[in-house]
């Protein structure tokens, strides 16, 4: 699927157009991290006086036409007969009870939310999987042949909806690497009641508070040996007695992640894929500095080798 959508933008010459949003977004990522860890970037007036908060509005202004763009032309198709019904076209034509619909506004914070949602994170999910499967070939074999199993029985490299379910192996890879490497690390809650610890000592209502993906992940009292890479946690009968709030990639409760369904089957599809048609390998040269920057990333990059696979004697 990123093949595709990269040929795309190649193909309708776009590439550029694309690249910059993207660009953009991360840009955005890392001012706004950087000014959540600097105090006197807090105050408005100096934070747009300031170097970082001019790159803000620059970067912001160039993400949100983007967005608006897209919005433009699918209204200007509007009524047009179309084979499939995207989220856009649902959020265009939503009409309440008295026949009102949404705002400009609306649309485009809606719409800015799954590109980000769509794009950054489920590319770093990507990314940390490729990593992570690199590091332990064994694993990857695994993987690759539940993937040869499932599409030399189809006939067709093409998956739908109906084949997540035959790739469990490859799922419990996908998961021990979110395990490790949290897309997204921290994510904040506004407590609607007060909040008793275990030692008695009370948080009370109203207060923001911080929740630590990377330090619940790694906690060696819900996790055994939490520095090593084990799909096998994520087997059936290994969760049976977990909790479900030991395993938070996309959050929990009324603001998790709506998106986290498609995001599951875009990264099954996509190593569905590459597994098929190449063999990763970890370049043991280059290490990993991992910093925080809204979504987990390293700040050294990730080196992984893809080699192409042959396939009946051709290359895959």
């Amino acid at each position: 699927m990123l093949t595709c959508a990269v040929r795309g933008c190649f193909k309708r010459g776009r590439y550029q157009k694309n690249c910059t949003y993207v660009h953009a977004v991360r840009k955005l990522a890392n001012l706004f991290f950087k000014r959540f860890v600097t105090m006197w970037q807090y105050i408005d007036f100096l934070y747009y006086k300031s170097p970082d908060g001019k790159n803000f509005r620059k970067f912001l202004k160039v993400a949100l036409d983007f967005s608006r763009q897209v919005i433009v032309k699918r209204q200007a198709k509007r009524g047009q007969e179309r084979v499939f019904r995207d989220l856009l076209d649902i959020l265009i034509d939503a009409r309440d009870d008295d026949g009102q619909g949404l705002s400009e506004e609306e649309i485009q914070n809606e719409v800015n939310t799954f590109m980000f949602g769509g794009y950054e994170t489920t590319s770093t999910a990507a990314t940390w999987a490729i990593y992570c499967l690199a590091q332990y070939p064994d694993y990857q074999d695994i993987c690759r042949k539940e993937v040869d199993d499932l599409m030399n029985a189809k006939g067709t490299d093409e998956l739908d909806w109906t084949d997540m379910s035959s790739l469990p192996f490859l799922t419990m890879c996908i998961k021990e690497s979110q395990r490790l490497y949290p897309t997204v690390p921290f994510v904040f809650r506004r407590l609607t009641e007060p909040l008793v610890l275990s030692d008695g000592r009370v948080i009370p209502t109203d207060t923001t508070v911080y929740i630590s993906m990377s330090g619940l992940h790694l906690n060696p009292t819900v996790w055994d040996s939490p520095q090593v890479f084990s799909p096998e946690r994520f087997s059936p009968e290994n969760c049976v007695n977990r909790s479900p709030h030991a395993f938070l990639p996309f959050s929990a409760g009324p603001r998790n992640c709506l998106g986290q369904q498609f995001a599951v089957f875009e990264l099954k599809t996509t190593f569905a894929l590459l597994l098929r048609h190449f063999v990763f390998e970890a370049d043991e040269s280059k290490k990993i500095k991992l910093v925080n920057a809204g979504t987990l990333r390293s700040e050294t990059g990730i080196h992984v080798l893809m080699k192409p696979r042959k396939l009946d004697g051709k290359a895959a």
